[in-house]
This record gives structure tokens, sequence and C-alpha cells, in this order.
């Protein structure tokens, strides 16, 4: 497995609705192509977080749908989907 991007704060979203602050995450590829992030939850909106569809935002404006999650007390792991924007940020190919 390895690290593709890592980050101090990122943002999982319910549309426009923030569900929950992700800090020290950590974006992975594996050997089968399979992107996840790893992460430490923080100020969560139980409510919203349960919701689908789910995205991850970075601080860049980089943003991935969400297509499994499993939290376990303030953790994270989540399957990405392809990349959705790239709002004022190089475009990535990794």
């Amino acid at each position: 497995m390895s690290v593709i991007v890592t980050g101090a704060e990122g943002v999982l979203r319910w549309g426009y609705r923030r569900a929950a602050l992700l800090r020290a995450w950590t974006i992975t590829k594996d050997e089968q192509g399979v992107w996840a992030i790893t992460g430490t939850l923080a100020d969560v909106d139980y409510v919203a977080v349960s919701q689908r569809p789910l995205t991850f935002q970075a601080p860049n404006g980089w943003r991935w749908p969400l297509t499994t999650l499993q939290m376990t007390d303030a953790s994270l792991y989540a399957v990405l989907g392809p990349k959705e924007s790239t709002r004022g940020a190089a475009s990535s190919t990794a």
C-alpha cells in the first residue's frame, strides 16, 4: 500500500452540510488500485454522517465520494470513489 496524500484537516460532507471534521488523514492506494482514506474524527454530526451520499473534501478543494464507511471510536476508514473536484488545484493522475 502506498501513501498518496496526507493532511491535517478535511471535511466529510453530506451535500453542502458538514457531517464531520477529519484530522490527521491519509489517502492510500493498494495493489488492486483501491483508494482509501483513514483519519481521526472530530466534531461529528451523527445524523448527517449516517446519510448518503457522503464526500470527503480536502482543504485544496479536492473531493472524493465515499463508497464504504467504517467508524470506530474516533477513527475512520473509507473506500473512495473517483476524485470529483480539483477547484483551484492541479489535476492528479496518480
